[in-house]
């Protein structure tokens, strides 16, 4: 195969990739996933664990009861 095709291949994902990328973003527009960020930011935290205060981390917390021994 010649270089010329790569780059063909090349320029026909990157027009893919382009196309589907638009149609995704214009799907989002339409069903108003791009509307009010502050609210969707906000609707995995509750009562328990409100926004801003962090009860769970990755990697874990070490209790300082280990140290020492």
């Amino acid at each position: 195969m010649e270089w010329s095709n790569y780059i063909l291949l090349g320029f026909l994902g990157g027009g893919l990739f382009f196309a589907v990328a638009a149609w995704a973003f214009r799907w989002a527009y339409k069903h108003g996933q791009l509307t009010d960020f502050d609210t969707g930011a906000k609707v995995i935290f509750d009562e328990e664990e409100p926004a801003g205060t962090a009860k769970d981390c990755f990697p874990p917390k070490r209790s300082k009861k280990g140290k020492g021994a």
